[in-house]
């Protein structure tokens, strides 16, 4: 979302105002909340995720910007 948000800005659509970015993991499954609280750069694997919402539950690595 914040790249999109650039892109418009440069495209002359919008301005510098950005809204306020939150995100959220299910407890079940959250690794980039366990790296975030640890203050790492990317994430690792979380082992046995589970979730009610099946959508929500993607263990795998990713960055953290």
């Amino acid at each position: 979302m914040c790249k999109a948000f650039d892109e418009m800005q440069e495209m002359g659509w919008i301005g510098t105002e950005r809204p306020r970015m939150v995100a959220v993991q299910a407890e079940g499954c959250a690794p980039i909340v366990r790296a975030w609280l640890a203050h790492q750069s990317s994430s690792q694997f979380f082992q046995n995720a589970a979730t009610i919402a099946s959508g929500l539950r993607v263990p795998g690595r990713s960055a953290i910007f």
